[in-house]
């Protein structure tokens, strides 16, 4: 059975203590719970730890602004100009290719991008770009150029359905203790319960997520075929 970011969730509730053996999550708890998880990832990505970015192709059609999320669930929602399988945490930045150059494109913060007027530039390469995240359809608009051509966004990942597997592999599967603890540690503190003692498991989970990442970890297997030994052992290296 995969472990679903709603069992994650779940199991962060139940060790905060905030729902009891036997009960279930509420509507609301669900989706706070993943809201808090997800600015968990945020500060994780903001270190450049935890989960790697993800450069996806995309092809630009002369315009400034693109709306980018996830497909939509009702076929008669509009469908974003750019589509991902999950929400952009944050975009790093966007490669622009133009008569065979590839030009990075930097993010700029929202006053610099609103402090110049745009009507007049007619740039192909743009300046920089602005990144509006809003859920689940988020904006991008290019300062200074329009371009037109292929290109690509490299992002890093957050959650968007409760019902996504955990095993992605943006999400590396040694990060899941750490996420579980640190989202129990901050349930617990919003309803008044005492969070001491998952915060100490969340401390512990992140050093040894840490240690996965910069070591390798054995994983013993059957190795009974003939002039074998009974068992084989193998040191597996994360991203393998």
């Amino acid at each position: 059975m995969a472990y679903l970011i709603r069992n994650l969730i779940n199991d962060a509730y139940k060790q905060s203590g905030v729902v009891g053996i036997g009960q279930t999550m509420s509507a609301s708890q669900t989706s706070d719970g993943l809201s808090v998880l997800n600015f968990i990832l945020d500060e994780v990505f903001a270190t450049d730890e935890g989960a790697t970015t993800i450069a996806l192709p995309v092809t630009f059609t002369g315009v400034s602004d693109y709306t980018i999320g996830p497909v939509p669930d009702d076929i008669a929602d509009p469908t974003p100009d750019i589509v991902v399988n999950t929400l952009i945490s944050d975009i790093d930045y966007i490669v622009v290719t133009v008569d065979g150059v590839r030009q990075v494109t930097r993010s700029i913060d929202p006053i610099s991008y609103t402090a110049r007027p745009l009507d007049t530039i007619n740039n192909t390469l743009p300046y920089a770009f602005y990144y509006e995240k809003t859920n689940p359809v988020g904006t991008i608009r290019f300062y200074e150029g329009t371009p037109t051509g292929p290109g690509e966004l490299v992002y890093k990942p957050s959650i968007v359905d409760v019902t996504a597997n955990t095993d992605m592999k943006a999400h590396p599967r040694a990060i899941k203790p750490y996420l579980m603890y640190e989202l129990a540690a901050r349930i617990a503190e919003q309803n008044g319960f005492d969070a001491s003692q998952m915060k100490l498991r969340a401390s512990k989970a992140w050093r040894d997520y840490k240690a996965s990442i910069y070591q390798g970890q054995s994983y013993r297997c059957d190795g009974s075929a003939p002039g074998v030994d009974s068992e084989l052992w193998y040191n597996i290296y994360r991203g393998d």
